[in-house]
């Protein structure tokens, strides 16, 4: 498994090709279901600079998740944080697990 720093190509990627599950929630709360949309908006907010979070690819080097989270600054105690990924996922959910909880 590989690790790297969020970046648009790569939050782009997940969020297009993210589970049917992942994009049903999270275009709900985006009130669109087009993809290009929803993956649009996503690559977008992790751009914002209060934004940090990860990419977790598989070993062959293909995002398939991606865990970011918002701090807001107002009064440092709240933290927004959200996870989604592709179909692969199932080939790191372990190793991703492991690496969380250390």
């Amino acid at each position: 498994m590989i690790i790297r720093a969020l970046n648009n190509k790569d939050v782009f990627k997940v969020a297009y090709e993210m589970r049917n599950k992942d994009f049903e929630e999270l275009s709900s709360t985006m009130r669109s279901s087009n993809r290009q949309r929803v993956a649009t908006l996503l690559m977008m907010g992790s751009e914002d600079i209060r934004c940090d979070g990860w990419v977790f690819c598989t070993d062959d080097n293909d995002p398939v998740m991606v865990v970011a989270w918002t701090k807001f600054p107002e009064n440092h105690k709240r933290v927004r944080v959200g996870m989604f990924a592709t179909d692969r996922f199932n080939e790191i959910n372990l190793q991703v697990t492991r690496f969380l909880v250390k």
